[in-house]
């Protein structure tokens, strides 16, 4: 900032100051009993003038430096020189304001620099996840007419889910932030949901012998049946995921106190006690995800954000080796 930019603001306490001179000396000089002449009211007035000038000179230099210094500091992200030179409590005030600004700042863009890089990880593994049905479909096309094999044909629709979820997690994970752009609350069947997943899904379910057993008290439910939808498919294909050939998976849905409970558990792999607090975390996929290099840590993530900002809550139970059981609650209120 220029000198004379900082000159211009002292204009007004340079005028102020004139004014009580003015008249001061007037009421001196009009004065009866002629205390002071005329010629030391000019001294006075020569002397308020030139000391009035040299005060503003110094304060604006003094503070042209400072902001100087602020500049530099902003420039190369550097406050130390400011530190040493804010002398008053004005000086320190507005340095105080400007680190704690500078902090939150940076704490904000290590947030962001993070987030970018947690993002940039899911999105190759993603990568990765997605070239294996891309490249199974592709081999299966190219030698279709020469493939005598049925199981493999068949394992198209299974390879095409496969990419149909990922794609989905991807999308919805850019959605979240902007949730409530992409909501609608509607009266929906949970019965009815549970079974079109199943639908979508019973290739796979034969494919794997899977026993299924379904009891759901039917009940309509205020909710957004798309983000609804995305979480049952999440937790229905983990459980199809991790249960082995001829595995059971349940579904149960029944009132409680003042909820309506959903449960969905399967007789699968399990999860390790030091995994289960953190399943729900942004990319974590814990011992299960090691040995299951497909697995990307971004479906429960996803379900747990979006289940709270729905309003409906989310458990999960897990004995390693023996089962695991996703327990979805919704308000008594949610029902119609």
């Amino acid at each position: 900032m220029s000198f004379f930019n900082l000159l211009k603001d002292k204009v007004s306490f340079f005028i102020y100051n004139l004014v009580v001179f003015l008249f001061m000396s007037s009421v001196i000089y009009l004065s009866p009993y002629k205390a002071i002449s005329l010629d030391c009211i000019i001294y006075i007035g020569i002397f308020q003038l030139i000391s009035m000038c040299f005060y503003i000179s110094i304060s604006v230099l003094h503070k042209k430096h400072f902001i100087d210094k602020i500049e530099n500091g902003i420039s190369n992200l550097d406050f130390t020189e400011v530190t040493f030179f804010n002398k008053n409590k004005e000086q320190k005030y507005y340095y105080k304001l400007i680190k704690e600004y500078y902090e939150k700042l940076n704490k904000f863009m290590e947030e962001k620099e993070e987030e970018y890089t947690e993002n940039i990880d899911l999105i190759t593994i993603w990568g990765h996840d997605i070239k294996t049905p891309i490249s199974v479909i592709k081999l299966l096309c190219e030698n279709y007419e020469s493939n005598q094999n049925p199981e493999l044909i068949e394992s198209i629709p299974k390879e095409l889910l496969k990419i149909e979820d990922g794609v989905n997690k991807m999308l919805n994970l850019t959605r979240i932030n902007n949730f409530e752009k992409d909501l609608f609350i509607e009266k929906i069947d949970v019965e009815n949901i549970v079974f079109d997943i199943i639908k979508k899904h019973s290739k796979y379910f034969i494919s794997k012998k899977i026993k299924l057993e379904v009891n759901i008290e039917k009940v309509n439910l205020l909710s957004d049946i798309k983000w609804l939808s995305f979480i049952l498919e999440q937790i229905i294909n983990n459980a199809l995921k991790y249960t082995s050939n001829k595995g059971t998976i349940s579904i149960k849905g029944f009132s409680e106190s003042s909820y309506y409970v959903l449960k969905i558990k399967d007789n699968g792999t399990g999860i390790k006690p030091e995994d289960i607090p953190r399943v729900f975390d942004k990319g974590f996929t814990g011992t299960n995800g090691r040995e299951n290099l497909n697995s990307t840590g971004i479906g429960l993530y996803l379900s747990n954000e979006v289940i709270k900002k729905l309003g409906h809550n989310i458990y999960i139970n897990s004995e390693y080796g023996n089962y695991t059981e996703l327990i979805l609650k919704f308000n008594k209120e949610d029902l119609i």
